[in-house]
């Protein structure tokens, strides 16, 4: 087939698509209520991040319980059915929620009134009331529905005295996917849960190192970044803290068929937009960012580089590759280290975490901290 042809079917497939998503949608709401009833709604709330003088929220409105947490001795049927969940999700459009920032150190608290959208995301931000002192990185952010449930997240804000701010892929890079791999991927996915899945040796202590900067003591903030869907959020936070890699925003990807969702949208564009926002929010402060040549990270990286010269100080590209494709990609990395900005393929966190002590990045004594991590990584079982 011609790839005109091709094109005007796939445009044609979306738009009916995209014309038939919200009846589908409607239709499943009322067979849920039919079956259980007009459930309360509840705030799922995701980690936002704030500046000294705004808040940015990123939250979910639901209806009926929310997936428990996971443990280590779950067998596969319970796996498969909390993924189901996360799927099944009943998301409940219209809800009003008073958001709340509390800031316990001064005269930030701020609420503001949001209501959740056709998928029941609750995405905005708003101005506080007076300036963050500056000592505190992680905020509380209430959640409340009108004579419904009280939630409590968080929100992240670089304290001064913060280096940099690192933004991290996930896939192929924190955790072990196989992202190139559909089939092993979605398996991966559906069958394991964070305790029996396995994250790249010694990366939560380089994590924690690039947190605690050359000092050691900084809070620098760290975004994790990923083209997965929202719908895997509690997972993704639970597997952080099974396996102690620093928390911070873990930003996502919404699941639909609209122009802006993930049937359409590229999985480079989404990435590039959110690395070109957090620039923008946080235009004093350096970045660093750490991804895999799997599949797109250095040519989005490289992108980000030539958009805002001089705003990224080091890349960190963990490299998967051999023959033309590696090839590919270390030339994409000597074009950006000529362009200012550091990029390495590295084998390990270790060899990570040299270059970053021998750049003033991290404190010396670290290497020893990676190195250990990744030894307790590498002795980890395969899950069977």
């Amino acid at each position: 087939m011609a790839r005109r042809p091709r094109r005007l079917l796939r445009k044609g497939l979306h738009r009916l698509l995209y014309t038939a998503e919200p009846f589908a949608e409607g239709l499943t709401r009322r067979a849920r209520r039919v079956v259980h009833g007009e459930r309360p709604p509840y705030v799922a709330p995701y980690y936002g991040y704030a500046t000294e003088s705004r808040v940015f929220i990123k939250a979910r409105v639901l209806r009926g319980r929310p997936v428990r947490p996971s443990t280590a001795e779950d067998q596969l049927w319970r796996n498969v059915r909390a993924m189901t969940g996360r799927f099944l999700s009943d998301e409940a459009p219209g809800v009003e929620v008073d958001v709340t920032f509390i800031d316990p150190e001064g005269l930030a608290t701020t609420t503001a009134r949001m209501v959740s959208d056709e998928e029941g995301y609750l995405d905005g931000s708003f101005a506080l009331r007076a300036p963050l002192a500056g000592g505190r990185a992680v905020f509380e952010v209430r959640y409340d529905i009108a004579g419904g449930a009280t939630t409590t997240g968080k929100a992240l804000a670089p304290p001064v005295g913060s280096d940099f701010i690192v933004v991290s892929d996930i896939d192929d890079t924190v955790l072990r996917t196989g992202a190139t791999r559909k089939l092993a991927m979605f398996r991966e996915t559906v069958t394991r849960n964070a305790w029996t899945r396995l994250p790249f040796e010694g990366v939560a202590a380089f994590y924690r190192s690039l947190q605690g900067g050359p000092s050691g003591s900084a809070h620098n903030p760290i975004f994790y970044l990923s083209s997965s869907p929202w719908n895997l959020y509690d997972f993704l936070a639970q597997f952080f803290s099974v396996h102690g890699i620093p928390e911070g925003p873990i930003l996502l990807r919404d699941l639909g068929i609209d122009r802006e969702k993930f049937i359409s949208a590229g999985h480079q564009a989404h990435k590039l937009t959110y690395i070109e926002h957090l620039l923008d929010v946080y235009p004093e402060r350096p970045f660093i960012l750490v991804g895999d040549s799997g599949q797109d990270d250095p040519y989005i990286y490289r992108e980000a580089v030539r958009r805002r010269p001089g705003r990224i100080r080091a890349i960190y590209i963990r490299d998967v590759l051999v023959g033309r494709k590696r090839a590919e990609v270390l030339a994409i990395a000597d074009e950006v280290t000529r362009a200012g900005a550091d990029m390495l393929l590295v084998a390990d966190t270790e060899q990570a975490v040299r270059h970053a002590v021998a750049a003033g990045l991290v404190a010396r004594e670290e290497i020893k901290e990676v190195q250990a991590d990744k030894a307790k990584d590498e002795a980890l079982p395969e899950p069977s």
